[in-house]
């Protein structure tokens, strides 16, 4: 139970910083600072960002393992964002190679995250 709970308060700064990022690039895209070429290589970069923060916070607070925390976290927030592609029949194979980029951005954040200790 105290996992869960670590994984879920990891899980809810990993979408803070997820909303926090995509707020300021709305908002850098709605005044035009953001080119066109750029903005597809912004929406890849801003969920491994916080994904990868996730990550780092998670090895921070483990003890050992860090690797082994961030696929755990990796899951966790995977199911979740597949579960949602599906009721939303959005499902194509460019989303797999997709959910294993951002699943390396967790491991290596957490991999990074309890080596900083």
């Amino acid at each position: 139970m105290k996992n869960i709970k670590k994984i879920i308060k990891i899980f809810l700064y990993t979408i803070a910083l997820f909303f926090t990022l995509t707020l300021i690039f709305t908002i850098l895209e709605n005044i035009n600072v953001i080119n066109y070429k750029s903005k597809n290589i912004i929406k890849m970069i801003i969920p491994m960002i916080s994904m990868a923060f996730g990550g780092y916070k998670i090895g921070k607070i483990s003890d050992k393992n860090g690797w082994l925390e961030g696929i755990k976290l990796a899951l966790f927030i995977l199911i979740i964002m597949t579960v949602t592609t599906l009721l939303l029949k959005s499902f194509k194979i460019e989303y797999l190679i997709y959910i294993l980029i951002l699943t390396v951005a967790v491991i290596i954040g957490s991999i990074i995250g309890i080596n900083k200790k």
